[in-house]
């Protein structure tokens, strides 16, 4: 079905599928988490139950921020819908019972009711967690962009489950048959990871390390405007590899012998 809604994945996983334990992030960046906020500011983010009790803040109800928030649940949804309609401040927030009664009512059907207008006009959705909810939607549903955020960290696996630690994974691989990688960085800097529970630890805790992580953004190859995206390739070789230097003007310039490129005008251009 075709329509006007672009539905999105973003993660962050290591470089062993890993993207929580005991329900919180395993990792954290301060590049992805601003990498995050850019992509889904005044977006529409969706996510499972799990993901949603582990959104930082100390109200009852603590959600992201200038979102419309929807949570999945079919256990929880009573509980939930009661506790919000009894918040006395005004919450982007929407509770279904499952992924597929969203879809319909906000997509398909166009029935949704939204407290907020602004989220009327709003067509990015992004699924933000948890692992089932990822898997579900990338198995069900046309995806039209990825965003992924790998780490190389690794850890004992056995260690964690030793101390009955719940490793959450999403190691679900890319299918590059459906989609073209679009945009990659790879970078280095302070990592946290989460080191679970133990029995000298009990409460669990953080510990920062100097690590390497890549960035990447995948779209699906049915959107994709091939001859755009050589272009802007073309761009990027000439700011990576081009040399830089000022000119009398005090412009830096770009000195590259770029690639021949055609282009069928006939297509379009």
């Amino acid at each position: 079905m075709t329509t006007e809604y672009k539905l999105n994945l973003i993660f962050n996983r290591s470089i062993q599928g890993i993207i929580g334990v005991n329900n919180s992030l395993f990792t954290g960046i301060n590049e992805d988490f601003e990498h995050f906020k850019e992509q889904t500011l005044n977006k529409i983010v969706v996510m499972g139950y799990n993901t949603f009790i582990s959104l930082p803040g100390k109200n009852d109800i603590n959600l992201l921020s200038d979102r419309l928030n929807v949570v999945i649940s079919n256990n929880h949804y009573d509980i939930l819908v009661e506790k919000i309609s009894k918040s006395e401040e005004k919450l982007d927030v929407i509770v279904y019972r499952t992924f597929d009664d969203f879809y319909n009512e906000l997509v398909v059907d166009n029935t949704i009711v939204f407290e907020n207008e602004y989220y009327m006009d709003v067509k990015d959705i992004f699924i933000i967690g948890g692992s089932y909810l990822y898997n579900y939607v990338y198995g069900n549903f046309k995806i039209d962009l990825i965003y992924e955020t790998i780490s190389d960290v690794r850890i004992s696996i056995d260690d964690y489950s030793r101390e009955r630690n719940k490793i959450i994974y999403f190691n679900r691989v890319i299918d590059d048959k459906k989609f073209l990688k679009i945009y990659s960085k790879d970078a280095s800097g302070i990592i946290s990871v989460n080191l679970g529970k133990s029995l000298h630890n009990p409460r669990g805790g953080f510990h920062k390390i100097n690590g390497n992580y890549t960035i990447n953004i995948y779209q699906n190859k049915n959107d994709v405007n091939f001859q755009e995206l050589e272009y802007l390739n073309l761009l990027k070789l000439i700011y990576d590899e081009g040399i830089h230097k000022d000119s009398r003007n005090s412009k830096v310039t770009s000195i590259f012998s770029p690639p021949q490129m055609r282009y069928d005008l006939r297509e379009g251009f």
